[in-house]
């Protein structure tokens, strides 16, 4: 910005000098004697002098002018673009915000106790689990998934920071192998667990575009 000020009091004080000069030496120029041009029928020199400077002055103002227009019209351009940047940043960071609260509220629903406790058994090839009240507990948990990946899908590259959702898609990519561990162990002998265990498969393919779009590994 310093530099555009000096930048615009350089062009200023060139024009000012120049005109300077002029209204110096047009009076000088304009009155002397040539066979094409007699000034000795234009009344008192003063008036022929004020005359002749006259336009310079104003061809010199109305240049200034115009120099002091385009310097603002700069100044609000740039005014703009920051303006559009720092709304283009807050959008990032709403748009961060939802998602990372969601996941957050994601972490603390699959970490449960009971759900804990059957992540457990899971990993310990113990099977006797309550598959119907752990499917009642996934299954909001699984919504919550679907909102947080879809929304990822939907927006531009310009309105999320890439760096923090490849990062929240690593904290994420936890939880869901943890989610993993539920569903491929689901039996599909009952209609119900097995229209759960659909479900998750189902979302699998959308869970594989977004971490595609944010050149995240599955």
């Amino acid at each position: 910005m310093k530099e555009e000020y000096w930048k615009f009091l350089k062009k200023g004080l060139w024009i000012f000098g120049i005109g300077v000069l002029l209204m110096i030496a047009s009076p000088m120029i304009w009155t002397l004697r040539s066979g094409w041009i007699d000034f000795s029928a234009t009344g008192e020199i003063g008036d022929t002098i004020g005359g002749l400077t006259a336009p310079v002055i104003g061809v010199i103002g109305a240049a200034l002018v115009f120099l002091s227009f385009m310097e603002q019209w700069k100044a609000n351009r740039i005014q703009w673009t920051v303006m559009q940047e720092n709304k283009l940043e807050e959008i990032k960071e709403k748009n961060f915000a939802i998602i990372w609260e969601q996941y957050k509220e994601i972490k603390n629903e699959l970490h449960h106790p009971f759900l804990k406790k059957c992540l457990v058994s899971l990993k310990n090839n113990v099977k006797e689990i309550d598959w119907e009240k752990a499917i009642i507990e996934l299954e909001p948990i699984l919504l919550d998934f679907e909102y947080v990946v879809k929304m990822m899908i939907a927006l531009k590259e310009k309105e999320i920071d890439h760096d923090r959702a490849h990062l929240l898609l690593h904290k994420l990519n936890s939880l869901m192998d943890e989610l993993g561990w539920f569903y491929e162990d689901i039996p599909e002998d009952d209609d119900f667990l097995s229209h759960n265990k659909q479900q998750y498969w189902r979302f699998i393919p959308s869970y594989r575009k977004v971490c595609k779009k944010y050149s995240f590994p599955e």
